[in-house]
């Protein structure tokens, strides 16, 4: 049955996440079909987080890239928040992954990383961390292009954030969990945990145990090698993670223009090889 919305038609669910379900939709001044993310009646009821939605998704809403999912409009109702977004034609970087191309060959990953860090380096110029990258909050689309998604639990570089409950657990970066002071050194850790996962398919920290098995290996363990799954990696990619995924914010990448410029290197290397 069609939900009326506002000017929004939601005509079926599409996906279902952690804070919101999503929904495909269509745009009745325009015509066109549209993604419509819907905050868990559960969590709308929670003035906390629905406080943080509503002002994150305004920040949002002015963020203008290619690389990232345009939210179009944010709409309030008595029982319920509407996040109103283009829809994109494609897969997740987690389905590409788990169902299409397995551990992602470095001549394609780094290309994909690339476009990941063009967007997330917009951002950050725009005051805006994002706070949980992952390939599941990752879009390629039909022609390729990559679309990073759900800002949903961004924040303003210019205020203090240190909630460890916002964000996935397996990306998190140590001083996240470790309830610090976030920066855009956060993100950057995140990205070096997804590329990873995008050279093998598998995750750096273990993934059998509790959450505080999890979160003791994020603070005081060694991440896993790409060659520990992937026997040909390069050493070059695994210098990339190294540095990207220093437990010191200090010896990270000081920022995505500087990880950026290790990438674009190694991209001339696979364009001429």
């Amino acid at each position: 049955m069609i939900k009326k919305v506002n000017y929004i038609d939601l005509i079926e669910g599409i996906g279902v996440g952690g804070t919101a379900s999503v929904y495909m939709g269509v745009d009745n001044h325009s015509g066109f079909p549209v993604a419509v993310k819907v905050l868990h009646k559960s969590l709308f009821k929670n003035d906390f987080i629905k406080k943080k939605f509503i002002a994150e998704a305004n920040h949002y809403v002015y963020l203008k890239h290619p690389n990232i999912v345009q939210l179009k409009d944010l709409i309030i109702k008595e029982d319920a928040i509407y996040l109103v977004m283009e829809l994109i034609e494609g897969d997740t970087l987690e389905d590409y992954i788990n169902k299409i191309s397995g551990p992602i060959p470095e001549e394609i990953a780094i290309p994909i990383l690339k476009e990941i860090l063009l967007a997330i380096e917009y951002a950050h110029e725009k005051d805006v961390i994002h706070l949980d990258i992952k390939p599941s909050n990752i879009m390629i689309t039909k022609d390729g292009d990559i679309k990073v998604l759900d800002f949903g639990i961004s924040a303003d570089l210019n205020i203090d954030h240190n909630d460890p409950t916002m964000g996935s657990p397996m990306y998190m970066s140590p001083e996240q969990v470790r309830g610090e002071k976030l920066n855009l050194k956060s993100d950057i850790y995140s990205i070096g945990i997804t590329f990873f996962q995008m050279l093998t398919a598998k995750f750096p920290h273990p993934v059998n145990g509790s959450r505080d098995d999890l979160f003791s290996s994020i603070i005081n363990g060694n991440l896993k090698k790409i060659k520990d799954f992937v026997p040909w990696s390069s050493i070059e990619c695994q210098n990339l993670i190294d540095k990207a995924t220093k437990k010191s914010t200090f010896l990270r990448y000081r920022d995505c223009k500087e990880f950026l410029q290790d990438v674009k290197e190694l991209e001339k290397v696979y364009e001429t090889s």
